[in-house]
């Protein structure tokens, strides 16, 4: 990464920290993934033991299956 426009430093190995996670990067994914497991717990669905992409929950009294691969998510009732 370089250093933004602007930045003036008289060393060329400064670093700089991010507050937040960028898009396409490694944490990327993890860090989204984390978040939406937080929202859903919320209403909660509970994570499969078996597949950690699947949760079950209940909404009007019936049964939810939400499957999450990558950032797209599949719900069947």
């Amino acid at each position: 990464m370089q250093l933004p426009e602007g930045i003036d430093t008289e060393n060329d190995r400064m670093v700089c920290k991010l507050n937040k996670v960028l898009c396409g990067s490694k944490q990327a994914a993890r860090c989204w993934n984390k978040q939406f497991h937080e929202f859903l717990q919320r209403f909660n669905f509970q994570q499969s033991s078996a597949n950690h992409c699947v949760y079950l929950g209940q909404f009007e009294g019936e049964k939810v299956y939400l499957a999450l691969y990558v950032d797209d998510e599949l719900i069947n009732s």
